[in-house]
């Protein structure tokens, strides 16, 4: 607890700030949230029901003939999924980012009775609302969601007393998330007011948590744990070192080295997994309804899906779950067990997913990158549990079995260790507060290039495994290649992981240029300046074109008379510099505009 209470102290020592900052770890199935303030460091705020946690889900809810529309959110949400499948939007999250044609078979399997619409020209995924002529688009109902979360925390603050209010957010997201995934999280953001977004590293914010907690490191030696979070949409494993300097009184390191994850075993193909077991025994006890019947009525998979995550969580303590459900389909009840042994044979496939994450992480360690000796299991000093399914029996048998039990640390609360580090980030980030200096290393484990059309070569930016925030400056080629002869436009793609998501068109006749740029004596050049930002978000800050032009001669009468000789010495051009303006439009899912 060392460090946490350095972390108070340094807080509470602080005055004159009136902003405070909320950890939230916006989860697939749930969402986490902490304060930070002067009256309420590091408090969870709790939902309208006094729960720890709250379920990510919002509910639209039609009244007077759909002249009016009433929102619900967690837990009240949750118990109108059944009688309107159409209109509550559960477990958001896992849809950002993606692009309305995507294949979400998994979701709409979980999820039955959503319509997906394509979201205007933004190819982003929106659903119809009321009378279906208007609609709403994820980012706008995640915003709703974020709105809440920030009502909760700054009615936390009026009841103590204090006068601060919830400015910034620190979002525990998956290193996975991409671009589109991470602009569409901060659209979400934006629509909620929140004036200062952060997207940590879920990883980064556990290991936060962990090093509070944990009393002391053995100074100058360098410590490697794996991060391994089985959440409700993916399974991942994080790599990352702790190390106190030789001299204790310099900050704690934290750097992030490895990353593996999977999407095919979470929490959610769990609860499917025990989801067809049930429909196919209410179908083997009732022959006369077919597949597709039963399938059509989404109020009843709605329900079943319901059941059977009902039965997951007890099969986590017990080797049998029973299950009733009133009038699932035709007034017909459903009454059966389910049995741990039963449902284990049905996900036997996915035994192996269960550590594939963890090797992966090790395998593409960055430390020592490029020398062919990686970390292995012996480097390690322990592996850490996080997210809810680390809790399933056949989850901890595989982990204990490979690793074996000594290595599991359980210092973590696997809940609550994410939003805990969100929100000690949260505050070293937005420096709203004095706070315990920690040096924080994170890398990206995506590869982000840059093309120039008509060139067809990539040029690589920022490799994976590259420390972030960081920019670089790349010059291009003049404006005869590349470029557009008819519109003097000079086209660039934005890549990640080789995939274009952006496209950038420089204006190369621009006036501005023109003027400046009008006595050069060789060939335009272009110089981009290029960043990856503290949210990580790849993309064009600033483009310069520059050439030689001839020297400006200066008068006579300023002319040094005595040195002759060095006065040929002289350069007889210099670089003439302008910034040009260029325009930005995404290829695959857009973001939200201004208006």
């Amino acid at each position: 607890m060392r460090i946490i209470v350095l972390f108070l102290a340094f807080l509470q020592c602080f005055s004159g700030c009136l902003a405070a900052v909320v950890g939230l770890d916006f989860g697939t199935h749930y969402a986490k949230e902490m304060v930070v303030s002067l009256k309420a460091p590091l408090e969870i705020v709790l939902n309208p029901e006094s729960k720890r946690k709250d379920a990510s889900a919002l509910a639209i809810r039609p009244w007077a003939d759909q002249d009016y529309l009433e929102r619900y959110y967690g837990t009240s949400a949750m118990s109108l999924a059944a009688r309107f499948p159409s209109m509550t939007f559960m477990h958001l999250k896992s849809l950002l980012g993606k692009h309305y044609e995507d294949n979400l078979f998994h979701y709409h399997k979980e999820h039955p009775g959503l319509h997906f619409v394509k979201d205007g020209s933004r190819n982003s995924i929106a659903f119809p609302i009321g009378d279906g002529e208007s609609t709403l688009s994820v980012e706008e109902l995640v915003g709703m969601s974020l709105r809440q979360y920030v009502e909760r925390a700054n009615h936390l603050l009026a009841e103590n007393h204090d006068s601060d209010s919830v400015r910034s957010v620190s979002f525990a997201i998956p290193e996975y998330f991409n671009q589109a995934q991470r602009l569409s999280l901060l659209d979400a953001a934006r629509l909620a007011k929140i004036r200062q977004p952060y997207l940590v590293n879920d990883a980064i914010a556990v290991a936060i948590d962990y090093a509070s907690k944990k009393r002391s490191f053995e100074p100058g030696k360098k410590h490697h744990y794996v991060i391994y979070d089985m959440g409700a949409g993916s399974t991942t494993a994080s790599l990352v070192s702790i190390l106190q300097p030789e001299d204790t009184s310099l900050p704690l390191n934290i750097e992030f080295l490895g990353y593996g994850h999977t999407e095919a075993l979470s929490g959610s193909t769990l609860t499917l997994a025990i989801y067809d077991i049930l429909e196919n025994q209410f179908l083997q006890a009732h022959p006369e309804i077919r597949t597709h019947q039963f399938e059509s009525d989404h109020s009843a998979k709605t329900r079943l899906v319901q059941a059977a995550e009902k039965a997951k969580l007890m099969l986590s303590a017990n080797s049998e779950a029973p299950v009733s459900v009133e009038s699932l389909f035709n007034d017909l009840d459903f009454k059966t067990t389910v049995t741990r042994a039963a449902f284990e044979e049905y996900v036997a496939d996915s035994r192996s997913l269960v550590i594939e994450p963890i090797f992966t992480a090790l395998k593409t360690s960055f430390e020592n990158d490029g020398q062919t000796e990686k970390l292995t299991v012996k480097d390690l000093d322990s592996v850490i549990l996080t997210g809810g399914s680390t809790r399933v029996p056949f989850v901890k048998e595989q982990l204990e079995e490979h690793f074996g039990s000594s290595l599991i640390s359980k210092n973590v609360n696997s809940d609550e260790s994410a939003v805990h580090g969100a929100a000690i980030r949260g505050v070293q980030l937005s420096a709203e507060f004095k706070t315990k200096p920690m040096n924080i290393t994170d890398r990206t484990t995506h590869a982000f290039a840059v093309t120039v059309q008509g060139t067809n070569e990539q040029q690589v930016v920022f490799n994976a495994g590259s420390v972030y925030p960081k920019t670089t400056t790349l010059q291009l080629p003049g404006s005869g290649s590349g470029s557009d002869s008819k519109t003097n436009t000079l086209h660039l793609e934005l890549l990640e992981d080789e995939k274009a998501f952006k496209n950038i068109d420089i204006q190369v006749d621009s006036k501005i240029q023109v003027a400046k740029l009008n006595n050069c004596s060789s060939e335009v050049n272009y110089n981009v300046t290029l960043s990856l930002d503290s949210n990580q978000i790849f993309d064009v800050d600033e483009v310069v074109a520059w050439c030689s032009a001839p020297k400006v001669q200066e008068s006579n009468e300023n002319k040094d008379n005595d040195t002759d000789s060095s006065a040929a010495t002289l350069p007889t051009e210099v670089v003439v510099k302008q910034v040009i303006p260029f325009t930005a439009e995404y290829t695959n899912v857009k973001q939200l505009t201004e208006d």
